[in-house]
């Protein structure tokens, strides 16, 4: 029943057809164009009537007789309008537009074209937008969407026999509605022939289009086998045409964006066994035409009841999509699906969205696949894991109409050993170091006894746990870890053998592999396989090895200590060892010996998967060439003996690098050594050893600079036997401090304290080197050596100084009289003559002053005027000589040598007193008396001797003044 009446009104000058729009399947809302039903003609300049049949909003649309669009009418109760006139507005806003059409078609480079399509690419442009466009431009203001619609579609129709009412069933190109609308047609599908071409504003503003049509099922090209599978579930063998709602799919790209068709059934049914299948009631239907496969693929969308574990029934929501091979099937849970219970083993897991996973397959056997798949969380929100890929697969097999779980499994990229600990088991435990847990695959499975072979080829042992690599520090061990809530995390992992630079890492580790696909990307565990290529790629999949055999292996165990141990067959240096290291924050720690090369053995750290320490000591001992600058002289070798503490480190930026640092002590310094940047081919520790020792050589001026850097110290290293010279003689030394000191002689003597040379060597030395006066050379020897005037005065002789020269140095230094000095001229082998000639030239000694101090020293003139011996002295100076011998025979003897030394002393008084031959005699014999007796001597008489030489000295220096008064000439 009308509610109104309404007259239209052609003010042009021909006829037009009336057609009413109707959207079925949106009776309520307005639409720009749906199925066309002719209501009438009206004559140029006419009028016509027409009576809405109850609707709120109708919809007509005006052609001309050349089934053109001229005008689109919307017919709204509530508007209270009811008279609407057709003009030549209307005709120029369609004329413009197929104008617009024409226009972008021969120049779709032209700025306004490439805008136009930029603007619809994608399907699903607002009708504002274009109107936005179209009023932005210069020629086609006039153009709207409303047009613009109705231009595409009259375009977009194929040619019309019957002028009148057969446009209802006029069929439509959907290839060219579609790329009019902006989306590219996938260039090997054929064309399909659609009616009844529907474009509805969906939301009532006019900013969200549904665009429909209806299509005969035999008009879909899925190819012979998908339509065979389609035609296995679903009854189009009694549905033959359907009517559908065209979507853009997105999911993609807009560079890839699919065409779906969607619709609804009564019901399909799904094979999941031979002889069993199961129905779906009200399944929505997609057509998609996807033009990256360039393929029509066939979607159903249902509702089926579901049950796991202890968890209440719940609704899953079913997609499928039939192949040629297999209808893939997901199931996405309805209602409350925050939680879904897990077995009581996995704490701290919680799935959260989730769905059923079915997949049936049609070649080259029928079978399924049945799980849940889902997403889940990890801890609590006090210790939440981020987790990238958040699926998880609860592989299922059907016991009578009953999902029974197999095993579950599930992803984590990365995580601390630590929180592993607190998330999963009840036990303490903390390190205080990082250790990371990547690419885990944890797996629960039913029976542990029945253990099942997951898609990765992949069998584990345990009720719950994973496998996945644990990260020392860069160094990636990769295994099967049981998690048990009571005992904590235990299991073994390995990692492949692993050089670092000359650093080889080697094991009893075995071979751990996994299976691929033929890209080679590993088979996951998280899903359920619902295509036969999935099921395919995991019967074809090739095995890729993780973990080469021959790799350390880690005992890992979290509930004793120690957590870590890691057996390691360690080569580094020529040294083979197999050993236990320890892992702590500082790295993975070992030791190696390398025996009597190293006074200790090397304390080795991998710190990471690039940086390898290793400590040790070791005992230097070698001689140093001193570097100078003159040739014409050599300071001599340092003798080097220190330990040296050593560090070799290999690190990998770029490239490997091997260096060696280290330090010693050495005369009370610290010094570095390095670094020195070693070959990473070097064979041996010993070969490193020799090149730090050539390294300590060649820099020798840095290190040991200051045990030469003048004379003091240069001589003072010398005496230390820090510094070795090939000839060690006063006399070289002293060149030394002339050449390459450039000291005075003045500076020699103290220079010269606290050495031991020969005073005759120094004396030379100073006479050859500096050309030094006596005095000067007498100087140094006294203030180096605190040297005696006799000393002093043979020395000088020895180097050849004169006894004028002796004689001055004697006075000058030690302010000698003219007395002694001649007694040590005469002492250190002067003659009488050249003494006396010294006296006259130095102490200007009278000739009686002469005679008289030589006779006190024993010389007398013979006639010819020579200087001769005087006997009677030389008689006492041999008792003076032999009361010395008793004197330190006495020191060791008895009684005895002390009563024989006292008369053999008035034995030699008493002769000295008659005649100097006797006394001479005299004491000779006592002398050999004495001699005898000591031999028989004890130790009880020893002071009582030594008072009696004392006295026996006494007596004889009075016996030798008296002889030499009574032999006196003069």
């Amino acid at each position: 029943m009308s509610l109104f009446d309404i007259s239209l009104k052609n003010d042009l000058s021909v006829s037009l057809n009336v057609f009413e729009s109707d959207d079925a399947a949106n009776p309520s809302l307005p639409n720009y164009i749906a199925r066309l039903t002719f209501i009438g003609t009206i004559s140029a300049y006419g009028t016509i009537d027409l009576f809405p049949d109850g609707e709120m909003t109708s919809v007509y649309i005006c052609y001309d007789l050349n089934n053109k669009p001229v005008k689109r009418i919307v017919v709204s109760a509530n508007s209270g309008q009811t008279s609407f006139d057709i003009t030549t507005v209307d005709v120029e806003i369609i004329s413009s537009t197929y104008s617009f059409f024409e226009f972008i078609k021969k120049y779709p480079n032209d700025e306004i074209s490439k805008n136009f399509q930029n603007l619809i690419e994608g399907g699903n442009t607002p009708p504002d937008a274009i109107d936005a466009f179209f009023k932005s431009t210069v020629d086609y203001q006039m153009c709207t969407y409303v047009s613009y619609i109705l231009v595409l579609s009259t375009l977009s129709r194929y040619s019309v026999t019957n002028q009148v009412d057969s446009l209802a069933d006029v069929p439509y190109s959907l290839k060219s509605l579609i790329e009019y609308l902006g989306v590219s047609w996938p260039s090997l599908l054929p064309d399909i022939a659609v009616t009844n071409f529907t474009c509805t504003s969906f939301n009532g503003n006019g900013n969200l289009i549904s665009l429909g049509c209806d299509v005969a099922i035999k008009d879909i090209d899925f190819g012979s086998e998908i339509t065979k599978n389609i035609y296995t579930i679903a009854p189009f063998n009694s549905i033959k045409v359907v009517h559908v709602f065209i979507f853009f799919d997105y999911t993609i790209s807009t560079d890839f964006i699919a065409i779906s068709l969607q619709f609804g059934l009564d019901f399909i049914r799904i094979p999941v066994a031979p002889n069993t299948d199961i129905t779906l009631n009200n399944p929505k239907i997609t057509f998609s035409f996807d033009p990256a496969s360039e393929e029509v693929s066939f979607k159903a969308q249902a509702t089926i009841p579901f049950k796991l574990f202890d968890n209440p029934p719940f609704n899953a929501d079913i997609a499928m999509v039939i192949g040629v091979q297999e209808a893939e099937i997901g199931a996405v849970i309805s209602g409350d699906n925050s939680v879904l219970l897990t077995p009581p083993v996995i704490q701290g897991v919680h799935f959260t969205s989730f769905g059923v996973g079915m997949g049936v397959f049609f070649q080259p056997i029928i079978g399924y696949a049945l799980g849940v798949q889902g997403s889940f969380t990890i801890g609590d929100s006090q210790k939440d894991v981020q987790v990238e890929d958040d699926r998880f697969a609860v592989v299922c097999e059907l016991i009578g109409d009953i999902p029974n779980p197999i095993f579950i499994s599930f992803y984590v990229a990365q995580i601390s050993l630590n929180d592993i600990i607190t998330i999963f088991t009840n036990t303490n435990f903390n390190i205080d170091f990082p250790v990371s847990v990547k690419q885990l695959s944890f797996v629960w499975q039913e029976n542990p006894s029945q253990p099942v072979i997951l898609p990765d080829g992949s069998t584990v042992q345990y009720l719950f746990g994973f496998s996945g690599y644990l990260d020392f520090f860069g160094l990636d061990f990769y295994g099967d870890v049981n998690i048990d809530p009571v005992t904590g995390v235990n299991g073994i992992i390995t990692m492949s053998p692993y050089s670092l630079g000359p650093l080889t890492l080697k094991g009893k580790g075995e071979e751990i592999s996994i299976k691929v696909d033929d890209a080679g990307n590993p088979i996951k565990n998280n899903y359920v396989p619902t295509t036969s290529t999935e099921e395919l790629a995991i019967q074809n999949a090739q095995k890729q090895v993780l973990i080469r055999a021959g790799g350390p292996v880690m005992q890992l165990n979290t509930f004793t200590s120690p957590y870590f141990l890691v057996s390691i067959a360690i080569e580094f240096l020529e040294c083979k060892e197999s050993v236990e290291a320890s892992v702590t924050n500082g790295g993975i720690m070992y030791e190696l010996d390398f025996e009597a090369l190293l006074t200790s053995k090397m304390s080795c750290v991998i710190k990471n998967y690039q940086s390898f320490d290793g400590a040790f000591m070791y005992g230097a001992d070698f001689m140093i060439p001193i570097p100078n600058s003159l040739d014409v002289f050599n300071l001599g070798d340092i003798h080097f003996k220190s330990t040296i503490n050593g560090e070799l480190k290999i690190e990998i930026d770029n490239d490997v690098r091997f260096t060696f640092t280290g330090s010693f002590v050495f005369c009370g310094y610290n010094s570095s050594i390095g670094p020195i940047e070693l070959n990473v081919n070097i064979k041996s520790l010993q070969d490193i050893l020799d090149i730090v020792e050539q390294w300590i050589i060649d820099d020798a001026a840095s290190l040991f600079g200051s045990l030469y850097a003048d004379a003091a110290h240069w001589i003072n290293s010398i005496n230390q036997e820090i510094i070795l010279l090939a000839t060690n003689t006063a006399g070289y030394v002293i060149d030394g401090f002339y050449l390459v000191y450039g000291e005075s002689v003045e500076a020699v003597g103290e220079l010269l304290k606290g050495t031991t040379y020969l005073l005759d060597d120094v004396s030379i030395g100073l006479k050859d080197v500096y050309n030094a006066s006596a005095t000067a050379a007498a100087n140094v020897m006294v203030t180096a050596y605190n040297a005696s005037e006799e000393a002093v005065a043979s020395a000088l002789k020895v180097a050849g100084y004169t006894a004028d020269e002796v004689a001055e140095s004697l006075v000058n230094v030690f302010d000698a009289s003219m007395e002694s000095t001649v007694g040590i001229l005469l002492e250190v082998g002067y003659s009488a003559e050249v003494v006396a000639q010294t006296m006259v030239n130095v102490f200007n000694a009278t000739e009686e002053e002469v005679v008289a101090t030589l006779k006190a020293f024993g010389y007398t003139l013979d006639e010819a005027g020579n200087w001769i011996v005087d006997t009677a002295k030389a008689t006492a100076d041999d008792t003076k000589n032999a009361a010395d011998d008793i004197i330190k025979q006495a020191e060791d003897g008895t009684k005895d040598v002390a009563d024989a030394s006292k008369d053999a002393a008035d034995e030699a008084i008493k002769a000295t007193t008659d005649a100097a031959k006797d006394a001479t005699d005299a004491a000779k014999d006592a002398a050999d008396q004495a001699v005898k007796a000591a031999k028989d001597a004890t130790d009880d008489a020893v002071k009582q001797a030594k008072d009696a030489t004392d006295a026996a000295k006494s007596a004889t220096d009075n016996a030798l003044k008296a002889a030499a008064d009574a032999l006196n000439p003069f």
